[in-house]
Parts: structure tokens; C-alpha cells; sequence
């Protein structure tokens, strides 16, 4: 297993990457990361998993060696948290899956996006990775629009629950309608003395 990147003294780099070289290198390094993002779960395999991701889907440069992550990687690394589950998901005994989110970033770049994580919103259904665009929930890798089962099953939800409860509310009416009319009813016959004929 990977070592925890908060296992490690919080210290500064002994010199810095310019951030403004052309060739896309980063300025922070892994550790400054996880403190800024405050991913404290997360260790250095999965951060070095992420940050391919984040790189090559907006066709960035990735090298072997250590990673250093320039501010456009740092807003792209916490949109793939939000669409990973955010930090929930580095949660012990949780696994990282990125696979669907790669596909999903491959075809929206296909049809022209440059930087699918920043310019389009994302989401997870399931096993599934969808992106929103222009209000359409659209499955990227078919292009299909696809209903988004959670409202669906919400507003199945609430239909029913509506018919229940005027079910519901009708029983009860007619149940309290019965026992007003039955203690009506036995009030009278009680109340009511019988009046002796002659």
C-alpha cells in the first residue's frame, strides 16, 4: 500500500517550479496538495492516479517524474473529487475508480471540449458517468440523452405516496366520521331519559 501523504512533515520545497513555463509543469507539489484540498485519506498512489487523469484529459503533458500540479490542475483535481464522490471516496476500504470518468472525458473531448472536468458538469449514476450540458443529461461515450433515473424514481415516489396518503386521509375521515356518529349516538340514548307513558 501507498504511504499517506499526511503521514509526512509539513515542510516547503527547497525550490520551486515556475508556474509560468510553457511546457505545463506545476508549481505544487503532492503533499501541498492533499493539505490545500485537505484530502487527508488519500495517499500517493491514488493522488499520482488523479493527477494523470487530470492532465491527460486536457491533453497536458504527463512525465515519470514527481508530480507537480499547476492551479488549472488543482480546480480540475477537485471537480474529479466532486464526480469520484468527493472525500468520501478515499475513505478506508473505498476504492478510486476512474475508469468511467476517463471514457467520459475521452469523448467529450472527442466532440471538442478542451478541458471536459472545468467546462462541463459531471455526475455519477451509478456505475455510469453522465454530463449535463445545456440542461440535457447526455451520456458522452453514446451521445444518447438519458433520463436521470433518480428523478424518475422520485416522482414515482411521490405519486404514490400521494394516492396512499388520500387513501389514507380518506380512511381516516370516514373512520373518525364513524366514531363522531357513534358516540353521537350513544351520547343521545344516554342523555335521553326514558319518558314513562301513562
Amino acid at each position: 500500500m501507498a504511504r499517506y501523504v499526511h503521514h509526512h512533515q509539513e515542510r516547503s520545497p527547497a525550490r520551486r517550479v515556475r508556474g509560468d513555463r510553457v511546457d505545463g509543469d506545476g508549481y505544487f507539489f503532492p503533499g501541498e496538495v492533499a493539505r490545500m484540498l485537505l484530502l487527508d485519506g488519500i495517499d500517493y498512489r491514488q493522488l499520482r492516479e488523479m493527477f494523470k487523469l487530470v492532465r491527460k484529459q486536457r491533453l497536458a503533458p504527463v512525465t515519470r517524474a514527481w508530480a507537480r500540479f499547476s492551479l488549472v490542475d488543482l480546480a480540475c483535481l477537485e471537480a474529479l473529487l466532486g464526480v469520484c464522490g468527493d472525500r468520501e471516496a478515499l475513505a478506508p476500504g473505498r476504492k478510486l475508480s476512474l475508469r468511467g470518468i476517463e471514457a467520459c472525458c475521452d469523448a467529450l473531448r472527442a466532440q471538442g471540449f478542451e478541458n471536459p472536468l472545468l467546462e462541463v458538469t459531471l455526475k455519477r449514476q451509478g456505475a455510469r458517468v453522465l454530463a449535463v450540458i445545456d440542461g440535457a443529461v447526455v451520456d458522452p461515450r453514446t451521445g444518447q440523452q438519458a433520463l436521470s433515473t433518480t428523478e424518475v424514481v422520485v416522482q414515482r415516489f411521490l405519486d404514490e405516496r400521494l394516492i396512499k396518503d388520500r387513501q389514507l386521509r380518506a380512511e381516516l375521515t370516514r373512520e373518525r366520521r364513524r366514531r363522531q356518529t357513534t358516540a353521537r349516538l350513544n351520547s343521545l340514548n344516554v342523555s335521553i331519559d326514558p319518558v314513562p307513558r301513562n
